[in-house]
């Protein structure tokens, strides 16, 4: 189901049964990211759950009828209609599912002002949203970007930070009597859908959303909510005995030296991103204790040979990783038909394969959705290759429509622009007088 808020997405209007305009509202507080929300039942009779890509019309009726039970939708974001963790786009919140119904004779309200005596009290922050879902109770942050109303990205660092929140926030809980169910914080889970029924319970789930300052939705940035709930500090991450060091951040690492100088002889090209990739496989070896063991030793050395085409020093490298890295080490036979493996693995074959954790991605300091094992493009380098390319196309073009000749064929436009030096197409030619028409830069 697409899903907006003020991000040129569609909001959710049309009523779902036994839930009103007040449970679409609150949906859309809790979804303010690009991408979709999924609907998913749970059938009568067991087993697995039913998805809903869109509202289908067994869903759509009067607000007044009587709430369709068991409805369900994930807390953060997605980017494609179906609900698990690696299409999980968006952090929008950090939250506690409270089990009430385990403690004997507690009330739910009475346990719901006891919480908010302790956010009045300032031991827990303010909550965003506190749902009310039959037999307990949920409370939620929910997460915003710095000078946005936007959901959080979710890069490596953002997403280990909001492990650490869910983890702080359950202790902080636990630490006040609250009986906090840990296996409800996986970054796919669901939560009941507002004005839906909760059939054990016999009630329907109901959602209050907080407002702060100037009637605005409470809302915390990452940072802000680590402050509010005196979040310690994540230890720094050790690489393993084996390199013998604590790793600094990837800030404090310069790539080139403090003065400035220019170093003779750097390696530049294929050999100088073969031996930067080369760096960040033995980092994330390292991180993983310097020894690879049975399970992942054929994947690792995959990617090791792949990493290192056209590396003259190419066997050498990978005999001795299987031998002397891998435990127990590969076999003679095994290295070999690795070595004569004839296709190459892609950039985003040689990231799946390696299986990065969150830690091990906030030490390469790179986000989810880029290859941790290319360089990190320049953005205004990459703009200032585009101009020139689009300078080079406008000459082109400017030479074949001088005194009122007719445009030449896209083969010699095509040929021209490649004797300036750039690798080009037609395919390419496309594309750019697209852009510069769009942009208005075409006018010769």
């Amino acid at each position: 189901m697409k899903k907006n808020s003020t991000h040129h997405n569609r909001a959710l209007q049309a009523p779902l049964s036994g839930i009103g305009q007040a449970d679409l509202d609150a949906i859309n507080i809790l979804h303010r990211h690009r991408g979709f929300i999924t609907i998913e039942q749970l059938p009568e009779g067991g087993g697995c759950k039913r998805m809903f890509k869109g509202l289908p019309a067994s869903l759509i009726s009067d607000p007044l009828s009587a709430p369709l039970p068991e409805l369900y939708l994930p807390v953060n974001g997605l980017r494609t209609p179906w609900r698990n963790g690696s299409n999980v786009s968006y952090l929008n919140a950090v939250w506690a599912d409270v089990d009430i119904y385990k403690v004997p004779g507690a009330k739910t309200e009475i346990e719901i002002g006891r919480f908010m005596d302790l956010a009045d009290d300032g031991k827990v922050p303010s909550p965003s949203v506190v749902v009310r879902s039959g037999r307990g109770a949920w409370f939620m942050y929910l997460l915003r970007e710095d000078q946005s109303d936007r959901s959080v990205p979710k890069t490596f660092a953002a997403l280990e930070l909001w492990g650490r929140l869910q983890d702080r926030f359950a202790n902080l809980l636990t630490e006040n009597g609250f009986i906090p169910d840990r296996q409800a914080r996986d970054v796919s889970h669901l939560i009941r859908v507002p004005g839906s029924l909760n059939s054990k319970a016999g009630q329907p789930v109901a959602y209050t959303v907080s407002h702060g300052a100037g009637g605005k939705v409470i809302a915390y940035t990452m940072d802000e909510l680590a402050r509010e709930m005196r979040l310690p500090a994540a230890p720094a991450p050790t690489v393993s005995r084996w390199h013998g060091f604590t790793a600094a951040p990837a800030s404090a690492q310069p790539s080139r030296p403090s003065t400035g100088v220019k170093v003779p002889k750097r390696r530049a090209g294929q050999l100088a991103l073969i031996a930067l990739r080369e760096r960040r496989f033995w980092l994330v070896v390292g991180m993983r204790g310097g020894a690879i063991k049975e399970g992942s030793r054929n994947a690792l050395a995959l990617c090791l040979s792949s990493i290192l085409n056209g590396d003259p020093d190419r066997i050498v490298k990978v005999w001795r990783f299987g031998k002397l890295t891998c435990r127990p080490a590969l076999t003679d036979g095994k290295i070999i038909s690795l070595l004569k493996i004839p296709y190459i693995l892609t950039d985003a074959d040689i990231w799946g394969r390696l299986d990065l954790t969150n830690a091990e991605g906030v030490r390469l300091d790179i986000d989810h959705d880029r290859n941790p094992l290319a360089p990190r493009q320049n953005k205004g380098q990459a703009t200032a290759r585009l101009r020139r390319r689009h300078d080079i196309v406008r000459a082109a073009l400017a030479c074949y429509l001088t005194n009122g000749s007719k445009p030449a064929p896209a083969a010699q436009i095509v040929f021209a622009i490649r004797q300036a030096g750039l690798k080009y197409s037609r395919r390419t030619l496309l594309r750019d007088l697209t852009e510069m028409r769009r942009s208005g830069s075409l006018a010769l």
